[in-house]
């Protein structure tokens, strides 16, 4: 059998990762890239190594590796001549998911005017202002003009585009949404899920559900396997058993998903999972095993919560002063942090650390009022105490030198 040209072997693979994609497999793409990595990115074609840039971005964006996604995208962006042939939209939207998530509304506003001009795919404009609603960013898009441009939804070829066009028009026009508006979105989604099994359709679909409340809906609907290869969908589903008070069930999920791949989310739910359940030692075990360095800020919130509910408070200082060099303003570490303090009776220290929280709803913190009250006090007594006691430590001193001259001028007289 002849051998496959690399060229049309470069085709093969860019194919199956396209399919990949579409269906959301993303742990299948992960591994996929990997395997063929050296021969995709083998000779000097701009066209094979640009694809690579866009699907290492969506597994980056999928592992919960934000900065390193936006990376890959932006560079991805960089590289294209011509957008149409290229998935520009969809890189778009998951920057906008980053920026999102990373909370720089400026860049996602950006790009969610870039991706508008385009007017290529409706049904990632339509997501992008999804998301936007959900993180209360105001968008600087006019969404009458988009509407209009779109025509009748009923010619829309894309059924899930049809779908969310929909279900999602009024929803992300409408600044103040009711409950009525929310209710018969959901009746919509589960008229159209009966026969729509777009990944992006289902990855909203959840997602809506997700952020009103509708948990028991997401379980009757889904279970491990069927979103198993998918990190959003996943996530999604482990959340909604948690917000269940499905704590056991969630932790047997997690620990299915920790073993698949290395998603620094699966690790940190898992081990919060542990936290609500007290189980303090096993939630350092999961916690040790997180590498990406964007989450090791709250990785270190969350070992410095285990040691301190073991009692291992040198461990728990640690892990807050490591959150320290990184995140100066991390309030809820601090917070922490001058607790340990005031309970080890360094007043000073605890009113120090407590003066750098800046964050209205951690100083609203009854363990903020509590602590600013106590050390505002203990500090000042603390300071007269030293005082006094240098003033002693001088007047004995003087005392001294009174007396000696004293004698001295006695010998001498």
């Amino acid at each position: 059998m002849p051998l496959i040209p690399f060229r049309r072997a470069k085709d093969i693979i860019i194919n199956d990762c396209l399919i990949l994609r579409t269906q959301g497999r993303f742990v299948e793409l992960e591994f996929y890239l990997k395997k063929y990595k050296k021969l995709l990115l083998f000779g000097a074609s701009k066209y094979y190594r640009t694809y690579y840039l866009f699907y290492n971005g969506l597994i980056r964006f999928n592992l919960g590796c934000y900065r390193d996604a936006v990376k890959l995208l932006q560079d991805f962006l960089l590289r294209i001549d011509n957008p149409s042939a290229f998935p520009t939209d969809e890189a778009y939207y998951y920057l906008i998911r980053c920026y999102l998530i990373l909370g720089n509304e400026a860049e996602a506003n950006v790009c969610l005017n870039l991706l508008t001009e385009r007017l290529n795919s409706p049904l990632f404009i339509l997501m992008s202002l999804y998301y936007m609603k959900l993180y209360k960013v105001r968008h600087q898009v006019n969404l009458n003009l988009f509407f209009d441009a779109l025509g009748d939804f009923d010619d829309e070829p894309d059924l899930a585009v049809t779908a969310l066009m929909r279900i999602l028009s009024d929803f992300v026009r409408d600044d103040t949404y009711s409950a009525d508006v929310i209710s018969q979105t959901r009746k919509s989604f589960a008229q159209y899920a009966a026969y729509n099994t777009n990944y992006y359709f289902s990855l909203v679909r959840l997602s809506f559900m997700f952020h009103h409340g509708f948990y028991d809906a997401i379980l009757e609907k889904t279970d491990y396997q069927t979103v198993s290869n998918s990190f959003e969908l996943l996530n999604i589903y482990c959340a909604a058993l948690y917000k269940k008070g499905l704590t056991d069930e969630c932790i047997q999920c997690l620990k299915k998903a920790v073993i698949c791949n290395e998603a620094s989310f699966f690790h940190i739910n898992l081990a919060k999972c542990y936290i609500v359940k007290k189980d303090y030692s096993n939630a350092l075990k999961v916690l040790a095993n997180i590498k990406d360095k964007s989450a090791m800020d709250y990785r270190d919130f969350l070992i410095g919560i285990c040691q301190q509910k073991l009692g291992s408070f040198n461990e728990a200082v640690a892990a807050y002063k490591r959150i320290q060099q990184h995140s100066p303003y991390y309030d809820k570490a601090l917070l922490n942090l001058a607790a340990i303090y005031y309970d080890d009776f360094d007043y000073r220290s605890c009113n120090n650390i407590l003066m750098k929280i800046t964050q209205p709803r951690v100083r609203d913190h009854e363990v903020y009022k509590f602590l600013i009250g106590k050390t505002n006090g203990s500090a000042n007594t603390k300071n007269i105490s030293i005082l006094i006691f240098f003033m002693s430590g001088i007047l004995a001193v003087l005392t001294a030198l009174i007396i000696i001259v004293f004698i001295f001028l006695r010998l001498i007289g």
